[in-house]
Formats: C-alpha cells, structure tokens, sequence
C-alpha cells in the first residue's frame, strides 16, 4: 500500500510540474487580456524596424492592399485572402525575413509614426495568421523556427504590442491576445533551448529576443531563467566572437558592423532595464569602433571581405576616430596610426596618411587578412587583399553573392 501511495504521490507531483512548465492563460493569477498587454512597460524595447527604414510608411501601405515586402530589394508577396505560409519558389533569404514578420515591424512602425489604427490591425491579422498555421504545426515550412527568423519574429511582435498599446481608439478581442501570449511562451521556451543556441552572430540574435521576453514579460520567466540564460549567453558570444584586439572573428567587414550595432543596441536596453552588460572600464566597445575607423575605406565604402556587400558606412558612432574617418576628416579627431595590425583577428590595414576634405580619398589603402577563426560568413580568402587609391580600387574581393 506504502508503494502504491508513493507512485500516486509521484505521478502527482510530476503533473504539477508539468502544469507549471507548461500553464496556459488562464492558469496564471491575472487574466490575460488586452488591458493586461496595455499595462506592459515597452520602455527600451529592440526593434527590427525604425523610421528611417520606411519614411514614406511605403512597405506598411502595400501590407494594407495585402503585398507584403519581406525586405527591400526582393521581390513582394501578394495574396488575395489567406497567407500562404508555404509559398514555394523563394530563395533562402526571401523565406527568412517572410517567417520573421518583417512586415510586422513595417505596420507597427507606421501606426507609431502615423497614429492610424489600421496599421495594427493589419499586423494583428498577420500576426494571428502565422500563429493560427504554425502553432502546433510538426511539419513547418523552411525557415519558421530557424535562430534568425525565430528571434526577430519575437521583436517584431514586441513592436507591434507596444505600437497598439500606444493607441487608444483600437480595440482587439481577448482570444488574440491569448493567442499572442501563447506565440510568446512559445517562442521563448524554443529559444531556451541549448540545441537551438548556435554559437555566432544568430546565437547573439537569438539571445537578445530571449532576454527581451523575459524582461518585457517576466510572468513568462517563471523562475529567472529566461533573463539569466539570455544575458549570460550575449557575454558568452562577445567573449568567443571577438579577437584579443576586439574585432569580430567571422571575418567579414559587414558582419563585424552587424556584430557592434547588436552589442550596442542590446547594451542600450540593459542601461533601460538596469543591468550592466559591462563590467566599469571595459574597453570592447570602444575598440570594435576603433576598428571600424581604419577598416573602411577612404571612399568610406566596406572592403568587401567575406559576406560584404559594396556599401557606404552611414551609421553613427561616438569613436572621434570614426567620425574623423566617415567624415572625411571634416569632424571628430585623426586617428592616431596610419596603419594597424591585429595579429589574432589575422588583419592588417595600411594606408599611407589621413587626409582631410576634398583630398582626404586621394590615399592609399590595403586591408590584408590571414585568420581563419569561423566558417559563418568566411570566404576561402586567405592572404587575400583589397587595394584602394586614390578615389579607384585596384584589386577587389567578390563580396557576398547568396545564401542559397
């Protein structure tokens, strides 16, 4: 009888624990709800999408006549009145940025902007969509739990939860809402996991949607262990991805680039929530912005190294050395060499001086690389060169072609 009772108390001990793990809505104490989505702080939240990437709301009023744009340059899906979520005859980007609800981000943008409800509306239709053909789904089409997709998705949603919270005059049913919530837990339960932690730039992306859902939603983080294995994990990939010297090891210009903007971007929102990504006096952002000032060229186009496309740096940044650089010597303060070395990222960049308004192209400049740290994003390149002079380039890399 003893044993009986014992496997009795066992077999209910584990259904609690699994009611726990996995408690739906209207497990928890609150009811989830509009008003409760409407009380979330979205103080600092990442986004994917900012004003500048759509000031004419054009990608946001094409959703709105059912075309969606995954991302600029490719070409647009039309649909009449369901999404096909398993559209076939796509490349491999294509699919990536159509799975992560980049139009999403588009509508939650120009309901901001605009402060027209319909923006989010249509983002709630879309959203409901997805939620409606992949929940549950065994057999999802390419791409719709990839890292990448997976972890904007979980940013693009965020947006449009803080765009309709923004809104007053707009008014969606609870069941939507549950569904949203239901898509979060989701989402987050699947970045969690270790074998969908990769270890380069889409493990850092990965990491930064998990730690935004368990600070955003900490009733979803039952026990901290969403925000601990976030943070802990974006100091892991800075840790591995980056040289001695603080330049990114994928060995790629444009990715070195992508790699600064995520750390700064995520180092921003810790400030927000209170959390310290850097120990007082650490030096690694300062030095992977270092690195940008003598790794782009006088013409103020990346060397196309690795998965670079040709592109002029226009970003912002508060290195004096990198807006003396991007300048075109008009403002910020003349790096101090004219040529670095960084012998554990591998590279080495020459030039033979800085120089300041109209002659400041009339250089010359070679970016030699020799590492092999990483396949992501690398090209058989070794020993390989760029040379540039005087407003021309001499020898060249091919640059990104696809991912296919």
């Amino acid at each position: 009888k003893l044993g009986i009772l014992s496997v009795a108390v066992l077999v209910v001990v584990l259904l609690w624990l699994l009611r726990v793990a996995y408690r739906r809505p209207g497990d928890l104490d609150q009811q989830i709800n509009e008003e409760w989505f409407r009380s979330i702080n979205y103080t600092g939240i990442m986004t994917i999408v900012s004003p500048d990437d759509d000031p004419e709301l054009f990608y946001a009023d094409e959703a709105l006549k059912n075309i969606i744009y995954v991302l600029p340059g490719l070409e647009p899906y039309q649909y009449e009145n369901e999404i096909d979520w398993e559209v076939g005859g796509k490349s491999n980007t294509w699919y990536l940025y159509f799975q992560s609800l980049r139009v999403v981000g588009y509508l939650a943008d120009a309901a901001e902007v605009s402060g027209n409800v319909c923006y989010v509306e249509k983002a709630a239709e879309i959203i409901e969509s997805w939620y409606d053909f992949h929940h549950d789904n065994r057999t999802p089409p390419p791409y719709a739990w990839s890292d990448h997709a997976t972890a904007e998705r979980v940013r693009n949603v965020t947006h449009f939860l803080r765009a309709y919270s923004s809104l007053e005059d707009v008014h969606l049913p609870d069941s939507f809402f549950e569904k949203v919530y239901t898509m979060l837990r989701q989402h987050g339960t699947w970045l969690l996991d270790e074998k969908n932690y990769k270890p380069y730039n889409h493990g850092m992306m990965a990491s930064i949607a998990l730690t935004q859902i368990a600070l955003t939603f900490p009733e979803l983080d039952h026990d901290g262990l969403w925000e601990e294995t976030g943070i802990s994990r974006i100091r892991e990939r800075i840790e591995a991805d980056l040289s001695e010297e603080n330049v990114h090891l994928e060995h790629s210009t444009s990715y070195h680039l992508v790699f600064l903007n995520l750390v700064l971007e995520v180092q921003e929102y810790l400030d927000t929530q209170g959390v310290a990504l850097f120990e007082p006096g650490d030096r690694t952002v300062e030095e992977m912005e270092e690195y940008v000032a003598y790794m782009v060229k006088p013409d103020h186009h990346l060397p196309m190294i690795g998965d670079t496309s040709d592109s002029i740096v226009t970003q912002h940044y508060d290195d004096p050395g990198v807006i003396y650089s991007l300048s075109g010597g008009e403002e910020g303060v003349r790096p101090p060499s004219n040529s670095m070395v960084y012998p554990d990222a591998g590279v080495a960049i020459l030039r033979d001086e800085w120089k300041a308004g109209d002659n400041f192209t009339k250089t010359s400049y070679l970016m030699f690389q020799s590492g092999f740290h990483s396949t992501y994003h690398k090209h058989a390149d070794d020993l390989g060169f760029v040379l540039y002079s005087h407003g021309e380039d001499i020898f060249v890399g091919p640059g990104v072609y696809a991912y296919d």
